[in-house]
């Protein structure tokens, strides 16, 4: 077991309580105290292998719990989605800092996980050979790294991504039934499912789009929208409309040998909106649900 010195013992004591004063600011992410677990010695065996940072293990967690402090208050400070959803996956309530000088740190300076119930900060060997840089960055690919999920399954992403994107959806479903003179005009998506959709488009042509189901629906229904008011100006369209069409919309599966970016069907009153590639040339969706009357 690697030996505390006497330097590495003044530098804990001078730099614990702001420690616990930056790790006090996780509370609102944890639901609960925050506490820091750390192997000093063997934290700072690997911090002096990397230049100037021998027996400074106190301060370099310091930086590190600071960087995730203010980083998280930056991003989800008033992101309840991802606040509840962390606060049930951190069930220790521990913040745990490792290091390896033996692994690369690839893309993120600092990359956070979730390990049996602890949150992890992991410090990995820079290509400049640091453990310990671009502190204020850690965490902040959190949405990716620690596969946080709803209750529903939903990735945390996602459904921030739906949550932002459903006020747009319901001012749709709003108008459409105001302009039709269909009650109950609904949009019913499973978001999980889209998602899914996007992921495995042919030729990953859904590639960008991960975790953006929420947001390709609004285009969908926006294009949609703009094409059902249209046939609602007429009002021999709009009277066929009624009987055909009880507010229902759904979208099938993306078919890729579909001939047509978005083709409308209706069907024991709902509108199915078949689909090639439900990202693009969305101003097509129901462009021709007046043949379908």
């Amino acid at each position: 077991m690697a030996k505390i010195s006497l330097a590495l013992k003044k530098n804990l004591r001078d730099n614990d309580a702001e420690i616990k004063t930056h790790a006090a600011k996780l509370d609102q992410f944890a639901g609960g105290p925050v506490t820091v677990d750390c192997d000093f010695a063997a934290f700072n065996e690997v911090l002096s292998l990397s230049s100037s940072y021998t027996d400074r293990a106190g301060e370099a967690v310091k930086w590190l719990v600071e960087g995730l402090a203010y980083r998280w208050d930056y991003l989800f400070k008033d992101n309840e989605i991802f606040k509840t959803c962390l606060a049930k996956a951190w069930t220790s309530k521990k913040l745990v800092i490792k290091a390896d000088w033996t692994r690369e740190g690839g893309g993120d300076y600092h990359k956070v996980t979730m390990e049996n119930g602890d949150l992890v900060i992991h410090c990995d060997k820079t290509k400049d050979g640091y453990i310990v840089s671009n502190v204020s960055d850690v965490g902040t690919s959190a949405l990716k790294t620690l596969g946080l999920k709803t209750d529903a399954g939903m990735s945390v992403s996602l459904a921030i991504n739906v949550a932002e994107y459903s006020p747009k959806i319901h001012a749709a479903e709003k108008d459409m039934a105001e302009k039709t003179g269909i009650s109950g005009v609904k949009f019913n998506v499973n978001f999980i499912e889209l998602d899914g959709w996007l992921r495995g488009l042919p030729d990953n042509g859904g590639h960008g789009y991960e975790d953006r189901a929420g947001e390709v629906a609004v285009w969908m229904i926006e294009g949609l929208q703009y094409n059902v008011n249209r046939c609602a100006g007429d009002d021999l369209v709009k009277e066929a409309l009624q009987e055909a069409w009880k507010g229902e919309i759904v979208i099938a599966k993306p078919d890729p040998k579909l001939e047509d970016y978005h083709v409308s069907e209706l069907k024991n009153g709902q509108l199915i909106l078949k689909t090639r590639q439900p990202m693009s040339n969305v101003s097509d969706c129901g462009k021709d649900l007046e043949k379908r009357l």
